[in-house]
């Protein structure tokens, strides 16, 4: 069903409105070049395949605009086409080169151009596999936190999710680094309000003999796949359920591309319908308007996050939200708006109560989203 953003509340401070600066000059927009034009003076070698790519069978072009300063240093480098997950290789390589500046009148000037770089898999000298196996974590930070008994069935549904994909456990040193996933869930409670919990639920996957890099050092996080959500429950003392299901859909996201996350199993041939959910929610699902959601108790609005006014932050969050075939939330997800009122606005959500979702005239498990407006005055 189509869905729409209604504007439901508007969360008001009496606090003045900053003026806003007047404009200041335009900056001078870099000079175009073609790349066949510029003279290197540091030119890198073959851009490197990334791993997950190759286990993939992922090939193509990747465009990516260059910035250059008026040394002919490259200060920028940005992919505007291909697919999403050679780009951060296509950009890291672009980084690497410099040039003899740029030059227009006589005078040293900033510049731009583009180049189309290809990635073809029969470049390569090893053959193309897919994963054989998959080594998991899921943690919750910090340990013993909110649920710890929804965290262990959280773990063992993952495994199961895996099995799914014919990614069965790999075992220490009998795997083939190159060839097994190595994935982790990390779970972490970030924001609680009258009984219900918001959580960031991180997962990250890369090949296991890149694990130690992409886990842990920033700068070599292309080489993983990760994918972020923050999503709410509504009872801190029973997330059994919830967290089971949030642990998988975290799985899932980069197993199926959202939001531009890479498709990194695409080798992977699952045992259960592409799509299928994890965890009680998964019967009767239905999407829904909101202008066909009638609600019965609106709460009311939750304090103003502190940092947020305090830095003058202010905006609007979408929240998608799940309630059972009752008309109570049982989940809440932040969909776009700022982060330090995300977590606020999705608690809130939580809150809220409706008439049953009816399809055919039977209640359902239904989901739709809500729009709340922050503003400061």
């Amino acid at each position: 069903m189509r869905r729409a953003f209604p504007t439901l509340l508007c969360l008001m401070l009496g606090l003045a409105a900053s003026a806003q600066a007047p404009p200041g000059p335009a900056a001078q927009a870099p000079t175009p070049v073609a790349w066949s034009a510029l003279t290197p003076r540091i030119r890198p070698g073959t851009p490197s395949f990334p791993g997950m790519a190759r286990i993939a069978g992922v090939q193509g072009q990747v465009a990516v605009r260059v910035f250059l300063d008026r040394n002919g240093t490259v200060v920028r480098a940005e992919a505007t086409e291909g697919p999403a997950m050679l780009r951060p290789a296509a950009e890291a390589w672009c980084r690497q080169w410099a040039f003899v500046p740029v030059e227009v009148d006589g005078r040293a000037v900033e510049a731009v151009s583009q180049i189309i770089l290809a990635f073809r898999l029969k470049d390569l000298a090893e053959a193309v596999a897919g994963p054989t196996g998959a080594v998991l974590e899921v943690e919750q930070v910090p340990p013993g936190g909110v649920s710890p008994a929804g965290i262990d069935a959280a773990r063992a549904e993952a495994r199961d999710w895996l099995g799914t994909l014919g990614l069965p456990p790999a075992e220490g040193d009998r795997c083939d680094p190159a060839r097994t996933l190595a994935m982790k869930v990390t779970v972490r409670c970030i924001y609680a309000w009258e009984g219900a919990a918001v959580f960031e639920v991180q997962a990250r996957g890369c090949l296991l003999r890149d694990r130690q890099q992409s886990f842990d050092r920033p700068e070599s996080r292309s080489l993983a796949c990760t994918s972020t959500r923050v999503v709410g429950l509504p009872d801190s003392r029973n997330t059994l359920a919830g967290l089971r299901g949030v642990v998988g859909q975290a799985l899932r996201d980069l197993s199926e591309p959202r939001g531009g996350i890479p498709e990194f199993l695409t080798k992977a041939k699952p045992k259960v319908a592409p799509g299928a959910p994890v965890g009680p929610m998964g019967a009767g699902m239905a999407d829904f308007d909101f202008s066909q959601i009638r609600v019965r108790y609106q709460p009311p609005p939750p304090p103003y996050p502190p940092e947020a006014k305090a830095r003058r932050i202010q905006g609007t969050v979408v929240v998608e939200l799940t309630v059972d075939p009752r008309g109570t939330p049982v989940r809440a997800e932040g969909i776009q708006g700022p982060g330090e009122l995300m977590s606020v606005a999705i608690a809130y959500a939580l809150h809220w109560r409706f008439a049953p979702a009816l399809l055919n005239g039977v209640p359902q498990y239904a989901r739709f989203r809500l729009t709340m407006p922050f503003r400061l005055r």
